[in-house]
């Protein structure tokens, strides 16, 4: 009889040997990119680079983020397309829809549709308006209904806001809400006050709820208010925040 020691080397072993042969495949890849490189900027491709190359290539990195940061001034993003269609969501990540969640076989730009595969389908084509969102009234199976804050669909969770408080809550346990008193729920949600977390909009621009002092049911609660950027940073990501602003709850307003 075979002990357990032998069998998990020889397993450990054969997975050396495939990452050994993989690491020898990208070794040849490189050398023939190189050699091409080498051959295109009148190098030698077996000796060592000149200062001349190196320089060269530094001065074209130099020049594209100067450009790069030009045209951002100008107002052009630079987000990556498959984002556009659905930010914070890549290809085999679980998204919450509004048949079930599903996970995302493939991003297609060109007609801006999610191919997604359900649990009971082979796949489907659906449309971004598909796909939960911030805003979106949800039931969870354990906490009940609650209206999602911020999808972090690329790590499988959602930031969803409940009558008692809010949380980080698995894609997988979320159902959009389709009762017919839908807004009675909502309403219901929100009359608990401001929430740690709120997105909202004051007179000094759009952001998030950071402290609440006071009874966060009282108009004139005073919120600590974390302000976003009008632009997103320079990469296409999120808003940074920029400054904290201090206003009464009379004159926030939740952005649901």
């Amino acid at each position: 009889m075979e002990s357990n020691f032998i069998s998990v080397m020889r397993d450990r072993l054969l997975n050396i040997k495939a990452a050994f042969e993989d690491v020898e495949m990208e070794l040849e890849t490189l050398h023939s990119v190189w050699d091409g490189t080498a051959r295109y900027l009148a190098e030698d491709p077996v000796g060592s680079s000149s200062e001349y190359v190196f320089g060269l290539l530094n001065r074209f990195l130099l020049d594209v983020k100067v450009a790069k940061s030009l045209l951002f001034r100008k107002g052009l993003s630079f987000a990556n397309e498959a984002n556009a269609v659905l930010p914070h969501a890549y290809v085999g990540s679980i998204v919450a829809t509004k048949f079930g969640s599903g996970i995302i076989t493939a991003l297609r730009v060109a007609d801006k549709r999610i191919e997604v595969k359900f649990p009971w389908s082979r796949e489907a084509y659906l449309a971004p308006s598909s796909i939960l969102s911030a805003g979106s009234l949800v039931r969870c199976r354990r906490w009940g209904v609650g209206i999602i804050r911020e999808t972090c669909y690329d790590v499988g969770f959602c930031d969803v806001r409940f009558s008692f408080g809010y949380g980080k809550i698995r894609v997988e346990e979320l159902t959009l809400e389709t009762s017919s008193n839908q807004e009675d729920l909502r309403l219901e949600l929100l009359s608990g006050g401001f929430c740690i977390g709120d997105p909202v909009v004051t007179a000094f621009g759009c952001g998030h709820v950071q402290s609440i002092r006071g009874n966060p049911q009282c108009p004139a609660a005073i919120l600590s208010v974390g302000l976003l950027a009008s632009d997103p940073d320079i990469h296409g990501g999120e808003r940074p925040c920029t400054a904290t602003a201090f206003v009464s709850a009379r004159h926030a307003k939740r952005k649901y």
